[in-house]
């Protein structure tokens, strides 16, 4: 405001003659403005209107009006420009408000709260509340407060309340200890400036959090909504109930600022640096560009896409949807449900515990995934360029790339494993099966595999491990088993050896042996069943153990089987049929079963003796020719040995056989 000044048209032959600075308020009330006066020769003076400076005025409703007790006193009143009432107190006389003043709200006498209300739409600067229980509200709907500086409170324990309609932005400056309430609507951006706490239970256009703490609670006719864009910088905001619009973008900066939604609705949250700390309500979605100590847990929703740059996210409960995990993110998931996670570069890393539901999981990249605990996968889970370790926890159907590794110690894979890369295999259960691509590493304890599987690429054991792969139905070899400086065994209800098997290393083949292989000194325990033409040799402990029946031959061109060392357990049985051989080759061959040899058929000792013990038989069976031939070692019999049909030609280069006197058959010693 500014008063009605003079207006000259002074020739420029005037002479100046003098200079004065004068108050203005004897002319009209602007404040601390003050006027020039140019004295000139001619005695005429020429006045310049200084700029007028708001007022600083204090509410003084709890006095009388025709007072200028100093200091003012709050009561109840109504605020209006002008208008004669002398509602205020500038220090010196009571005066009416003029638009611009600077305004602050003291105590009522006797202390207690009230009530100031817009008698008209009011501007003022900067508005202090200096008491507590301060509430300005509106008697028309109609009216509406401007505030073009800043509202303030000054010191600690006040609460004071804005429930009149706020045109234009709000700057707040709250101190420490003290709250104020914004229940009415700001028709611009509230920002904030003190430590203090801004409670926004109204609607507002958009929120600037610069300091302090901002708390979004709205309930019943109170919206607690900002319908425009949120930004937090070294601050906090709390969403208990009511909104950030969903059209809004909440945008967290600084390293201290805290975006805490524990209910309402949230928009599109952009954090660049800051927390997130979400327990409840609804997010529209996230994306988190850095920071370590996001959390998402409880009720918690994120229904759109979330994206983890360079951050971490814990999610302790709550839902996810659509997550991609890229350079430098981290998800670290003990609870709560997400549907597809993405880990989309070699250095994503993503981590599944306790009992968390994944819908789908997609690893590109990255070599520390994990899935331990109970936690579950109910879809496809596919592993490129990755490796994930899995405890425990639960896959369903898996798919593992050319450079991709399951590394599986723990827990169960409930579909198909379908396998391009490496199966790391120390532990746990594939109860889908396996598909024969790829390889597979043994890497300790016992791993289980349902249904049929074909090594062709090869089984490594690269640590040096003690490993058992079992298989629960067939195995069959055609590829290299390397056991390194460990061991591995294979166990199946058939073992099936082929051309192209390869076996190094201490190698246990547990199972129905057939095929025709070098097995490279593996060992072999339960039966095996050699067709005719087939030979199974380099077997290191062939150990028939009881129960089983071993068949080498089919009664026609007749089988081979080789082996270091030979047990034949109690209640087992050898079938060495028509034409074919049983060698023992290093080490002495114990027989506490049936060994049946059939015409055309040998036992050969190479280097060690043959042990018929107590429980032991061996029949030397219809007319055809056979062999009995210990070439280094001795016979010895504590069993029977029963020469039934035929010729046997008997060799026990280390010394004599015990013979029963009851059979009947022809025995020659070889020379």
């Amino acid at each position: 405001q500014t008063c009605a000044l003079p207006i000259f048209d002074l020739a420029t032959t005037l002479r100046q003659v003098g200079i004065r600075q004068r108050s203005l308020r004897s002319h009209c009330r602007l404040g601390r403005a003050t006027e020039l006066v140019f004295v000139l020769a001619t005695g005429a003076t020429v006045l310049i209107g200084g700029a007028a400076v708001a007022a600083d005025i204090d509410w003084d409703a709890g006095a009388p009006a025709d007072t200028s007790t100093d200091p003012a006193t709050g009561g109840a009143g109504t605020w209006v420009e002008g208008g004669g009432t002398l509602l205020w107190n500038d220090g010196t006389n009571n005066v009416d408000f003029t638009a611009n003043d600077n305004v602050t709200f003291g105590a009522a006498n006797p202390v207690g709260t009230y009530d100031v209300t817009l008698g008209g739409s009011v501007t003022t600067t900067n508005l202090t509340f200096g008491a507590t229980g301060v509430t300005i509200t509106d008697a028309t709907s109609g009216n509406t407060l401007s505030v073009v500086g800043q509202v303030i409170l000054s010191g600690a324990g006040i609460g004071s309340f804005i429930k009149a309609p706020v045109t234009g932005n709000l700057a707040t400056n709250v101190d420490t200890g003290s709250i104020l309430n914004l229940s009415g609507t700001v028709s611009g951006t509230v920002q904030t400036l003190g430590a203090g706490l801004v409670d926004i239970v109204g609607g507002v256009a958009g929120l600037d959090s610069d300091a302090g703490t901002v708390r979004i609670n709205g309930s019943g006719a109170n919206t607690g909504a900002v319908t425009g864009t949120t930004t937090i910088d070294d601050s906090t905001v709390q969403v208990q109930s009511g909104s950030l619009s969903a059209a809004s973008t909440v945008t967290v900066t600084g390293v201290t600022s805290v975006l805490d939604v524990d209910g309402g609705t949230v928009g599109a949250v952009t954090i660049n640096s800051g927390t997130l700390d979400a327990d409840g309500g609804i997010i529209g979605s996230l994306d988190l560009n850095a920071g370590a100590t996001h959390s998402v847990a409880g009720t918690a929703q994120v229904t759109g896409a979330t994206t983890i740059d360079s951050a971490t996210l814990a999610q302790t409960g709550g839902t996810l949807n659509g997550v991609t995990v890229g350079a430098g993110g981290v998800l670290n998931a003990s609870s709560g449900s997400a549907t597809t996670v993405t880990a989309s570069t070699a250095t994503s890393d993503v981590n599944l515990s306790g009992d968390t539901s994944v819908t789908t999981l997609d690893l590109d990249g990255g070599t520390g995934h994990s899935i331990a605990d109970t936690a579950e996968v109910t879809g496809a889970t596919t592993i490129d360029s990755a490796t994930l370790a899995q405890t425990g926890g639960t896959l369903n159907t898996v798919n593992v790339g050319a450079t991709g590794t399951l590394d599986v110690s723990g827990g169960a894979v409930s579909g198909l494993v379908t396998n391009a890369g490496v199966i790391n295999a120390g532990g746990g259960a594939l109860n889908g099966g396996l598909t024969n691509g790829g390889t597979i590493n043994a890497n300790g304890n016992t791993t289980t595999f349902a249904l049929a599987y074909t090594n062709i690429n090869g089984i490594t054991n690269t640590g040096d491990t003690t490993s058992t792969l079992s298989f629960g139905n067939t195995f069959t070899n055609t590829g290299t088993v390397a056991a390194g400086n460990g061991s591995v065994t294979i166990q199946a209800a058939n073992i099936a050896v082929g051309a192209g098997t390869a076996i190094t290393g201490t190698v246990s083949l547990e199972g129905n042996l057939s095929g025709s292989a070098d097995l490279g000194g593996a060992n072999v325990t339960g039966s095996v069943t050699i067709a005719d033409g087939d030979s199974v040799t380099g077997v290191g402990t062939f150990t028939n153990t009881n129960t089983t029946i071993s068949n080498i031959g089919a009664g026609g061109a007749g089988g081979v089987l080789t082996a270091s060392s030979i047990t034949n357990q109690n209640g087992a049985t050898i079938n060495v049929n028509a034409n074919s051989t049983l060698t023992g080759t290093g080490n002495t061959t114990n027989n506490s079963g049936i060994v049946n040899v059939a015409g055309g058929g040998s036992l050969v000792e190479v280097t060690g003796d043959y042990n018929n013990l107590g429980t032991g038989v061996v029949n030397f069976n219809d007319a055809g020719a056979k062999t009995f031939d210990v070439q280094t070692g001795v016979i010895t019999n504590a069993g029977a040995l029963n020469f039934n049909a035929g010729t046997t030609t008997v060799n026990s280069a280390g010394g004599a056989i015990q013979r029963s006197e009851e059979h009947t058959s022809e025995l020659q010693s070889l020379e």
